[in-house]
């Protein structure tokens, strides 16, 4: 039995009221919501009303309120903090995996690269790599903002922007020797994996991008 564009109205303007305006999540719980609600009624045997209690009561500890100030909306349903909070493991982790790769290569040839090779201009390379990524990720920031529409992606976006864009300018290793990567012809690890983890981590910026674009997508998709 599926149901009538009225009743998947209303569900929409319920899920509203409890403050589910995030996009991605919006149209996930949308979808498992009315398919709870269809299968209670040919299951169960009763009208929309009566279905759709049961599947509020089901979600109802999902839509609970989460407070914190990390997150752009200082108050949102429990279940997109739960998604925000998944998402962001999941961009650490890959950006850990990958720093330490990179380090570790970097430490394994580390005496190679010495003796081979000038190492003198690795700061100003890395330095002026910072300008030319921060400008990279001010142009996603652009566009993404100006599709004006509210996902996960481009919440979290929004959250790193900040931090990302002060790292660049704050422990840039032209002008702060704690954060070099070379000193006296010699290759400080120290300071590889800290811009390593920048670059890595900076790179979730393009991810979030796409993945925000593909949720606007599919919604315009669902709309035709």
């Amino acid at each position: 039995m599926s149901l009538t564009k009225e009743q998947i109205q209303d569900i929409e303007l319920y899920l509203e009221q409890k403050k589910l305006f995030v996009l991605d999540v919006k149209i996930e719980v949308l979808d498992h919501f009315a398919n709870g609600i269809e299968q209670s009624m040919k299951v169960e045997k009763i009208g929309f009303l009566d279905a759709f209690e049961i599947e509020r009561i089901k979600w109802e500890n999902d839509f609970n309120i989460y407070t914190s100030f990390l997150f752009t909306h200082n108050e949102l349903p429990k279940i997109v903090a739960k998604k925000w909070k998944k998402e962001e493991k999941k961009i650490l982790v890959n950006s850990l995996f990958f720093t330490g790769l990179v380090t570790f290569l970097v430490v394994l040839f580390k005496t190679s690269l010495e003796t081979k090779m000038d190492v003198s201009f690795l700061n100003k390379i890395i330095g002026y790599g910072y300008f030319i990524y921060l400008v990279f990720i001010a142009i996603l920031n652009f566009k993404i903002t100006n599709t004006g529409k509210s996902t996960t992606y481009r919440n979290l976006f929004k959250i790193n922007f900040s931090g990302v864009f002060i790292w660049f300018f704050v422990f840039n290793p032209l002008w702060l020797n704690t954060f070099q990567v070379e000193s006296n012809g010699n290759v400080l690890s120290y300071g590889v994996f800290m811009s390593a983890f920048v670059f890595c981590f900076s790179f979730s910026f393009l991810i979030l991008y796409k993945k925000h674009k593909h949720v606007i997508k599919s919604l315009t998709a669902r709309s035709l």
